[in-house]
């Protein structure tokens, strides 16, 4: 199943062949059995929420930043879903590139920008709020440097900002990096910040480190600089950041902020699988939500189902369950019953079922979760290939082989318009969809999927990768099946 959950100093840009599996195992897939003979789907786990192919989605929680006042950068939700199908295009074009000149180090930079990309799409009103917030802060930050830079020119970046085109802006930080100023770190900062909004992540990290190093206490840096080392699988470097935030969030820091912290480090401890280090930190960061918020607000319940994730995988049900049960209801309440977020925890209220065999509970869920999200996406989003997958799934692991059929061809189709025909979430479709096929000894029809998938997986991943050699072992044991049944 896939489940996209919504990181040494760093001197080089080469990432090593298990750091790429860490991340893209993280980030797209680590393939795992859900059959005797054959790993069936990909399951990925993000801290930012990507949906894929998910059994269970968590909401996760991304780097927050307090905005007083309305948020107006001229950029709307439409515009925004755009440029990121253009950065995706752009980021394609690139890895293409790359693979024909051989450029191995590029090729996996631009895999994992690739994957946030994916993320932000699939994710789209989130990573909208996001980028709105962010772009406020660099209106403020410009404002800063006032007596710094020509008025008339902080005064037309701020104007091509407002109307959506950050460009501007990016020059003037860059220029002062360049030039030296008191505002320096500050520059590095809100560099990083643009930066990482177009998801140029390698020039991203290289300016948070610069301002970390300038002001080691300021915790908006500590916060960018550890979110998103730990994106790029860089946990050594992550980790004392994160634990930095924490301890300098402890004072003078808002309650919002010194969640954030407990919740960051929480799911850095988890990512690697330090669980007993997890769960404080997460039971930490519901107490002050509970307390600042109070107890049915909206983001008490992503925390809730964060520490139920946890408890999930850890195989602890009885744990997680009330806490699913709790956010779901929290979010009906505040949200609406029909709001894609209930979908969302629907989702892994249904994973937690299905892993103790509760099929009925897991059926009736999925299918609200998919009605949700037809009703208030569309029928062709993302999210909506997610919840098929799912219940194709299910009814797959049921031999219920005619009711999974459509669902799995249904998610294909979406999944290849809103990502791409060579994207991996296609392939992990793919090959569910030739074990379906090979399951009722389709063998014809299952062996073209299966060598489709694997020419996506092997012009997106390295050699070896685990996804690669789970949909080999599926593909040679269907050509041995096929040759036993011609002899």
């Amino acid at each position: 199943m896939f489940d996209w959950l919504t990181e040494e100093p760093y001197t080089t840009m080469w990432i090593s062949l298990a750091a790429i599996a860490t991340i893209i195992g993280v980030l797209y897939a680590i393939l795992r059995p859900s059959k005797k003979d054959s790993i069936k789907t990909i399951v990925a786990t993000k801290k930012s929420t990507t949906i894929g192919k998910v059994d269970a989605v968590a909401d996760g929680e991304s780097k927050q930043t307090v905005i007083s006042g309305p948020i107006n950068v001229g950029i709307t939700l439409e515009q925004h879903e755009a440029a990121l199908f253009r950065q995706e295009q752009r980021i394609r074009s690139e890895i293409k590139q790359a693979v024909e000149n051989k450029e191995r180090e590029k090729r996996t930079q631009l895999e994992i920008e690739l994957s946030s990309v994916t993320d932000r799409i699939l994710n789209l009103q989130k990573s909208f709020e996001e980028e709105q917030k962010r772009r406020v802060t660099v209106l403020a930050a410009l404002d800063e440097l006032k007596g710094e830079q020509p008025s008339a020119q902080i005064d037309r970046a701020k104007q091509q900002l407002i109307a959506g085109d950050p460009v501007a802006a990016e020059e003037i930080f860059d220029n002062i990096i360049e030039i030296g100023s008191p505002l320096l770190t500050l520059a590095y900062y809100q560099s990083g910040q643009i930066a990482e909004g177009r998801v140029d992540y390698f020039k991203a990290i290289t300016q948070y480190r610069k301002a970390v190093n300038l002001e080691p206490n300021n915790p908006d840096y500590l916060l960018a600089a550890g979110t998103l080392a730990r994106t790029l699988g860089l946990y050594q470097e992550s980790l004392p950041w994160l634990e930095k935030l924490v301890s300098v969030a402890q004072s003078n820091a808002s309650e919002e902020l010194k969640a954030t912290a407990q919740n960051e480090l929480a799911f850095h401890y988890k990512l690697i699988a330090q669980y007993e280090k997890a769960e404080p930190l997460y039971i930490r960061a519901l107490e002050i939500k509970e307390q600042s918020l109070g107890e049915d607000h909206p983001s008490v319940a992503k925390t809730l189902n964060n520490l139920a994730l946890l408890y999930k995988s850890q195989g602890l049900y009885e744990k997680a369950e009330p806490l699913y049960l709790r956010a779901l209801k929290i979010k009906e309440q505040s949200l609406g019953e029909d709001h894609p977020s209930v979908a969302t925890t629907l989702n892994n209220l249904a994973g937690l079922y299905k892993s103790q065999g509760l099929y009925e509970k897991v059926e009736t869920l999925y299918l609200r979760a998919l009605e949700i999200n037809e009703q208030s996406l569309g029928k062709d989003h993302p999210s909506v290939a997610t919840t098929l997958n799912n219940l194709a799934l299910l009814y797959d692991s049921q031999g219920l082989y005619e009711k999974a059929e459509p669902l799995y061809l249904r998610d294909l189709e979406i999944s290849e318009k809103a990502l791409g025909k060579d994207h991996p979430s296609v392939a992990t479709t793919l090959n569910n969809l030739a074990l379906l096929y090979d399951s009722q000894g389709l063998y014809e029809k299952a062996e073209p999927l299966y060598q489709r998938a694997l020419e996506i997986l092997k012009a997106k991943f390295p050699v070896g990768h685990p996804n690669i050699e789970t949909c080999q072992s599926n593909y040679d044991k269907l050509k041995r099946k096929m040759a036993d049944s011609s002899d």
